[in-house]
């Protein structure tokens, strides 16, 4: 980033049902790599937009919303690429007094969290479900192609367990979210299109200084998880036999029992959790002027603090607010690159 932001003017965009309106005043959004939705408030002045009276508020429903922002001079004001958030509101405050609204929701993923599904899908294959769940909750796709059958994966006790828990009285997210563990994909919603593939890394990094890029900058670090020893246990069944694994070095230990996991399997899921906890050693915090390039899953290269510190992070949480009296500023939070 630039070393000098300079006197800026931001100006809130929202449009409700594709109709734009006027009358923003603040707004935070809210974003995680947690396989949760993301979320939103704006507030909005009533009568500020001609659309916007109480009577049109009263008669609104889980109606799509976009949240965007305008960042530029008090000169020239830079139209917005594209939405921080493309949602559904899904609760109105209305504050007759002070004459304002406040609308809340969450990104599109609401319409799959929302979605419940009894199918069991066990000669379909994971992208097979992807794809019929986006079209069936009016998302684009962007789903990588898979060939397993999904009830290859309930063969053995534990998947038996998964099938009733996530397809019989599960959610649509749920099921994908589990089959998204078991392909090694990541699962997101951007825009209205549900992504469901290999997990990434975005290509570029934005390099941040402490000193000239951030407002405030704090580092937690948990030393018990350096190198954590993590062991897995499990009985397979078919071959008759114990099979365990243990991967790490550190002082903290974790010992995992799963059920019916082939040796391979074991292994697999000793460094995918060891490698999980180690993420979390180390927390970095920060606060900064808003931009519009930061997302969950970004990686950021951290300078200026003179130490180990200045390295690789990977974004795990972005809260932006936008306040027609003090600015537009976001706070993030991001850990080690493992």
């Amino acid at each position: 980033m630039s070393a000098s932001i300079g006197m800026r003017t931001i100006q809130l965009i929202c449009t409700i049902n594709g109709l734009s309106i006027t009358g923003g005043y603040f707004a935070e959004i809210y974003q995680s790599s947690y396989l949760a939705a993301d979320r939103f408030s704006i507030g909005l002045v009533i009568g500020a937009d001609p659309l916007l009276t109480s009577d049109y508020i009263a008669n609104l429903g889980a109606e799509n919303i976009t949240i965007g922002v305008s960042i530029g001079t008090a000169d020239i004001l830079t139209a917005p690429s594209k939405p921080l958030i493309s949602g559904l509101i899904d609760n109105i405050d209305i504050d007759f007094r002070n004459n304002i609204v406040v609308m809340s929701g969450r990104d599109l993923s609401a319409r799959l969290i929302d979605l419940e599904t009894q199918e069991n899908f066990s000669n379909q294959t994971s992208s097979q479900i992807a794809n019929f769940f986006a079209e069936s909750c009016g998302l684009q796709s962007n789903i990588t192609r898979t060939t397993t059958p999904v009830g290859q994966y309930y063969e053995l006790t534990h998947s038996s367990t998964s099938l009733g828990l996530h397809s019989r009285r599960g959610t649509a997210w749920s099921f994908l979210a589990w089959l998204a563990d078991q392909e090694n994909f990541q699962l997101s919603v951007s825009g209205n299109i549900l992504n469901f593939g290999p997990v990434q890394i975005p290509p570029t990094a934005l390099n941040l200084n402490w000193g000239t890029d951030l407002i405030s900058l704090t580092i937690d670090r948990a030393t018990g998880l350096n190198a954590p020893v993590v062991t897995v246990h499990s009985w397979n069944t078919r071959a008759k036999s114990a099979v365990s694994a243990s991967v790490g070095s550190g002082v903290m230990k974790t010992v995992l029992i799963r059920p019916n996991l082939s040796a391979d399997r074991v292994q697999k899921l000793a460094k995918q959790a060891q490698s999980t906890q180690a993420m979390h050693e180390i927390l970095v915090c920060g606060e900064m002027p808003g931009e519009t390039i930061l997302t969950p899953g970004m990686t950021i290269n951290l300078s200026g603090t003179n130490s180990s510190y200045d390295r690789g992070y990977n974004i795990v949480e972005l809260i932006r607010r936008v306040d027609l009296r003090s600015g537009f500023s976001q706070n993030f939070k991001a850990q080690a690159i493992s």
